[in-house]
């Protein structure tokens, strides 16, 4: 019994000893205290879940629409909107929210003169632009992963493939999206599509995805400012 003793003891004090070692994952959190951990790649550190706000940092309140059909006939394109995927509030704890372009950015699009516009995201936090993510790519591709850095970034369970490991712990999870024009929600299980910051015309703006099935991240690509995407923000 001594021994046993002696050895739970020594146990406990090895532990003890070992646990100022143990880092604790970064988190922040925003206006809903809605916790999301975070991740450090090269010289930017990204939300490493789909933000899920319901307000502004401000406190002001995010309108919420359910009808698929009013996103398309009845909100025009500088009014704010979000919704969860199937207007399932249990869809965003793990996915996220959707919010549309004006939304997202609340009202403000990035310049060389205002790259870090803040909209949804907690205060210390912005939206990032096409070139940050641009620059995240880049950097991806740097660290060995060059035409396959969508997968890089993807989830490891979610997507139907088996040979995801999520080696910078970034956790894309599919999350789907609303496209007005066919007023119903999409791929669920098959896409991650972000906003970005920079705006391509009145109508459109810059968006970032991944596909399932498909291992690189497709950029630059101008989405309709009404429809529904995620937001990942990064640390200013």
């Amino acid at each position: 019994m001594k021994n046993l003793l002696k050895y739970l003891l020594g146990l406990v004090v090895l532990i003890s000893g070992c646990s100022e070692e143990i880092a604790l994952p970064a988190t922040v959190t925003d206006i809903d205290e809605n916790v999301y951990k975070t991740v450090t790649i090269g010289g930017q550190t990204w939300m490493a879940e789909n933000l899920r706000t319901t307000h502004y940092a401000d406190g002001t309140k995010i309108p919420y629409h359910i009808d698929t059909v009013k996103w398309r006939t009845s909100i025009p394109i500088g009014v704010r909107a979000f919704c969860f995927y199937g207007n399932d509030f249990e869809n965003s704890k793990t996915k996220g929210a959707l919010y549309n372009f004006v939304a997202a950015t609340n009202g403000s699009v990035a310049s060389s003169t205002n790259p870090k516009i803040q909209g949804v995201c907690p205060t210390g936090w912005h939206i990032p632009t096409s070139a940050e993510w641009y620059q995240l790519r880049d950097t991806l591709a740097a660290l060995g992963t060059a035409g396959f850095e969508g997968d890089a970034l993807k989830s490891i369970d979610g997507w139907g493939q088996q040979d995801l490991t999520d080696p910078f712990e970034f956790n894309a999870i599919p999350s789907g999206m609303l496209m007005v024009s066919y007023t119903r929600y999409q791929f669920i299980d098959s896409l991650s599509h972000w906003w970005t910051a920079t705006q391509s015309s009145d109508y459109n703006a810059i968006s970032y995805r991944i596909e399932a099935g498909r291992p690189s991240i497709y950029g630059d690509y101008s989405a309709f400012k009404p429809w529904a995407l995620s937001v990942r923000c990064v640390k200013d």
